[in-house]
């Protein structure tokens, strides 16, 4: 048996449709931003906000990162940076 996408009056005792219809999606959405509002909407599930906020852990990831790694080779690193320079400027 085929679904009518007429789910009032429909005949079956089970749900046989497994598909959202672009009008119901539509519908759906017109809903979602009735009760919820457009703005409240947006900003709660934007996906822009959701990868700034990930964008910015990673820099701050990043930068701790960074951070620890020159404490740990300090030394190290200003001694390369010293044979760089003397090789450079012909010291």
């Amino acid at each position: 048996m085929k679904c009518n996408m007429n789910c009032l009056s429909c005949l079956l005792p089970e749900c046989i449709n497994d598909k959202i219809s672009p009008q119901e999606l539509f519908e759906c959405d017109r809903r979602d931003k009735e009760i919820l509002g457009e703005d409240n909407r947006k900003r709660k599930y934007s996906s822009e906000n959701y990868l700034k906020r990930k964008e910015s852990l990673k820099q701050e990831e990043l930068k701790a990162y960074r951070k620890s790694y020159y404490e740990k080779n300090k030394a190290r690193l200003q001694q390369k940076a010293r044979e760089n320079w003397r090789a450079k400027h012909g010291v």
